[in-house]
């Protein structure tokens, strides 16, 4: 079973709020995105995230 994986954008548009609230969401410890590309630029997030699982 292949978990779906969302970007920041993506994430927000599911939950009908902004890329900002998600932001704010992993500032404050309530969400942990997996980091890839560049640097570690892109923020990734599975869709246990999305379900509110950890």
């Amino acid at each position: 079973m292949t978990d779906t994986r969302y970007t920041i954008t993506e994430l927000a548009r599911e939950f009908e709020i902004t890329p900002r609230a998600i932001r704010f969401y992993e500032n404050q410890g309530l969400l942990m995105p997996a980091r890839e590309g560049t640097n570690g630029m892109h923020r990734v997030y599975s869709g246990a995230t999305a379900r509110g699982s950890s």
